[in-house]
């Protein structure tokens, strides 16, 4: 292998991956300087129904949720769907974000061990990391 991505991505925790019993809601994204995003959604298990929704807004204040409109195609095919039935165990989903707002952040619902990570790509700078990264673009 001759090419890495490593200078043009930057990743970051959403949520932590932990047990939940309730709503929690995740740091909010500013995606300005960066021409992609894609989370990763890690479901360690899900013991009843439980909902990844991922959220979007121009202001920070005014928050919807994205339609498969503003995702890409993942999982052979199938758009995103926030809902996870009661029963999956071990299984990562990957959400390629393509909507038009700045903001974007994740909400968690219901009881299960969910994780979920963000990937910033195509940074308007290479390298997408660093503290000459952070100075000049920062997030």
């Amino acid at each position: 292998m001759e090419q890495s991505l490593v200078s043009q991505i930057y990743a970051q925790r959403s949520l932590e991956y932990s047990v939940r019993t309730s709503r929690v809601v995740g740091e909010m994204i500013d995606s300005i300087n960066f021409q992609s995003l894609t989370f990763v959604i890690d479901v360690g298990s899900t013991t009843s129904a439980s909902t990844v929704t991922i959220r979007h807004s121009d202001d920070q204040s005014t928050w919807t949720d994205i339609s498969k409109d503003d995702t890409t195609l993942y999982d052979d095919g199938i758009y995103y769907d926030p809902n996870f039935p009661s029963g999956i165990t071990d299984t990562r989903y990957q959400v390629g974000y393509i909507g038009k707002k700045r903001y974007v952040r994740v909400v968690v619902d219901g009881n299960n061990t969910i994780g979920v990570t963000h990937i910033w790509g195509h940074p308007e700078r290479v390298p997408a990391f660093g503290e000459r990264f952070k100075k000049q673009f920062p997030v």
